[in-house]
């Protein structure tokens, strides 16, 4: 068991107030029963998902992240190079919705 912090994964996962405050959203959907499920992903999954919740109108899958390679805005290409939106195709392709949340600016367009 290692003791150091790591980036990323956990230690990203209990830092973050406004990924905190998105799974938290989710969650209180399950006893409310406006949720059937929310799988919580593990510290080191490819595809970078914090999560992803079920309802019945189907399945959203959650991405957070708290820099932009270029100094703090989220732009397409920003979002290109980090594998954002390839992973956001892939499960878009597959029927899910996506949602992105950061602390950063963000510019489409």
């Amino acid at each position: 068991m290692s003791l150091v912090p790591r980036s990323g994964g956990e230690t990203t996962r209990a830092g973050p107030p406004y990924e905190d405050s998105a799974i938290i959203g989710y969650l209180v959907e399950l006893p409310r029963g406006d949720a059937l499920t929310f799988t919580l992903e593990g510290p080191r999954t490819p595809d970078a998902f914090e999560g992803s919740i079920v309802r019945s109108s189907g399945e959203e899958w959650l991405q957070c992240k708290r820099s932009a390679y270029n100094a703090g805005t989220w732009t397409i290409g920003e979002l290109t190079k980090a594998r954002v939106l390839e992973v956001f195709l892939l499960k878009a392709q597959g029927g899910s919705r996506v949602r992105f949340i950061t602390d950063q600016r963000s510019v489409v367009g």
